[in-house]
């Protein structure tokens, strides 16, 4: 991975999106990994660290388990914004503003009018102008 180009691309961007499949029922291995190498101190968080801060965040996911499953009181008793909630924390930490999530569920058995749907709202989600979907905001302050 050229770390340089994805730190400048980050840096060239208002609204930074990750997409990529919830995996048993938590981030796949390679987009932490991603994170631990682009998202460096001193660049993205510590006393110099300041790339990230003021940019939304939008987080779009896929899970092949029925919405129901990820539910408080569903089969994981955990819902998708819970599954979420380590990009959630990260984005607070570094200053972003973090956007409600847009999580496909039941990828796995989805028809072609449930792809088609999904693939409005993420357009419709991707094209929105910027701070709309305002989940919250964080407040990082330099020093």
């Amino acid at each position: 991975m050229d770390v340089a180009a994805e730190k400048a691309a980050h840096e060239a961007a208002d609204r930074i999106v990750y997409l990529f499949p919830v995996h048993w029922f938590n981030l796949t291995p390679l987009l932490k990994e991603y994170m631990n190498s682009v998202w460096e101190f001193n660049w993205a968080f510590g006393p110099e660290g300041y790339a990230l801060q003021d940019k939304e965040f939008l987080v779009v996911t896929a899970a092949g388990g029925m919405e129901t499953t990820y539910q408080l009181d569903g089969l994981i008793r955990r819902t998708g914004a819970d599954i979420l909630s380590s990009l959630e924390a990260s984005a607070y930490y570094v200053g972003m503003t973090y956007l409600e999530p847009v999580i496909f569920y039941q990828t796995i058995s989805a028809t072609p009018e449930i792809i088609a749907q999904h693939q409005q709202v993420f357009a419709q989600r991707l094209a929105a102008p910027l701070n709309t979907h305002v989940r919250n905001r964080s407040v990082r302050t330099r020093g």
